[in-house]
């Protein structure tokens, strides 16, 4: 604590000026509050986006810069060194992060990368002060020996992020372009998680001398973990969102990352870590293909056929993974009339119930576009509606 009272005044110098060449850079972005279908958030909306905004950015930098002063005494290298490779390993996970607001919102790629290079940057620059103003020169060891090692841990905390972020997507329905764009998800998600385990090859050593778990913890909850919560709780601000959305979002990715980290610490340095991996692999492709198939609903309807149709009330219901909807539809001059939600029970996607109803009224179809961001709850209640329309047919 010496040396964060020691720096402090340079701490809050660097964090303020950091600060604000990150909201000077966004003033030259594209417009990021009118996104279709996502409504502002009441910050926005009541005009304190900017001093909310501001202090939010204080507290993260804040927050990352107390962490490299904590950990530089272990890290290797000159203090300019040190500084770029801890600023870099958060720059890039910034801007990584943003593409995946392209693939959720549907907003231009161009602009997301606009927004992660404006975050990214004055973090990269943060890292640079702080290393210089606050860092010292350490000697480097001789690290050859041990490529395959930092090799082996990207690899594995790779795997542990992939699985734990599928997990989201396909139990828990986590906001994600998993079902309308798989592939694109995927490469994301893969590139994400291969930067993470980059960050922990660069900022291991801060943590040597600690134990396995001590180790997997300091890096997954404290460094990673703190840096990713507050990244996601910067969505708020901009948008009316779910926050236990977000905290399974985060607590989720960090969890996974802590169990990377462990297991590569805890088996790395044993004969059987080729045999364990190799076990594993296989496991953990059969994790992936069960996750991806178990609960994410297919669409079973589409135009109705209205001269099939007997006026009347029908219910239907269906269910995928956590999400269950009973609906209770109204058939009139062979037409959809009305549909009432009897029952959903969903982790999130209640924002879909509205939207959805209205679309299959107005285009008499049970396949309709999903709502962003609640692809799962729509799908669900399409196919509750279209079981409701089939027993109407039945009646003829």
């Amino acid at each position: 604590m010496e040396k964060l009272r020691r720096n402090r005044w340079k701490i809050f110098g660097i964090v303020l000026i950091c600060t604000m060449l990150d909201i000077i850079a966004h003033q030259f972005g594209p417009d990021v509050f009118n996104v279709v279908g996502i409504p502002q958030s009441i910050i926005v909306k009541n005009g304190l986006f900017i001093p909310a905004v501001i202090i939010m950015f204080l507290i993260t930098f804040g927050v990352l810069a107390v962490i490299f002063v904590l950990i530089q005494d272990n890290l290797q290298g000159t203090k300019i060194f040190k500084g770029f490779i801890y600023g870099l390993s958060f720059g890039c996970l910034w801007f990584i992060g943003m593409i995946e607001a392209s693939l959720i919102l549907g907003t231009p790629l161009k602009n997301e990368l606009f927004t992660g290079m404006a975050d990214g940057l004055p973090i990269i620059l943060m890292g640079l002060l702080l290393g210089v103003f606050t860092g010292t020169d350490t000697a480097k060891n001789n690290i050859k020996k041990r490529s395959n090692e930092n090799i082996i841990s990207i690899f594995v905390i790779t795997i542990f992020y992939v699985v734990g972020r599928y997990s989201s997507y396909t139990i828990i329905h986590i906001d994600s372009a998993y079902s309308t764009k798989p592939c694109a998800t995927f490469l994301w998600t893969v590139g994400i998680g291969l930067w993470v385990g980059v960050m922990y090859w660069l900022l291991k050593q801060g943590l040597k001398g600690y134990s396995p778990i001590k180790r997997a913890l300091m890096f997954g909850g404290l460094i990673y973990g703190t840096d990713w919560l507050l990244y996601n709780f910067f969505i708020p601000l901009f948008f009316e969102t779910s926050l236990v959305d977000l905290l399974l979002r985060a607590g989720i990715d960090i969890v996974f990352v802590i169990v990377g980290v462990f297991m590569f610490e805890k088996f790395v340095h044993t004969s059987k870590l080729a045999l364990n991996i190799a076990q594993s692999n296989t496991g953990i492709i059969i994790i992936i293909i069960l996750l991806s198939g178990c609960a994410i609903a297919p669409i079973i309807g589409g135009s109705v056929n209205q001269n099939k149709l007997v006026d009347g009330n029908y219910q239907g219901s269906y269910k995928a993974g956590l999400n269950n909807a009973v609906v209770e539809v109204t058939i009139k001059n062979n037409r959809i009339d009305h549909i009432e939600i009897v029952k959903h029970d969903a982790w999130k996607g209640k924002k879909a119930e509205p939207i959805i109803l209205l679309r299959i009224i107005k285009n008499q179809s049970t396949k309709v576009d999903a709502v962003t961001g609640a692809t799962n709850s729509s799908r669900v209640i399409m196919n509750a509606v279209q079981k409701a329309i089939e027993k109407s047919y039945s009646n003829q």
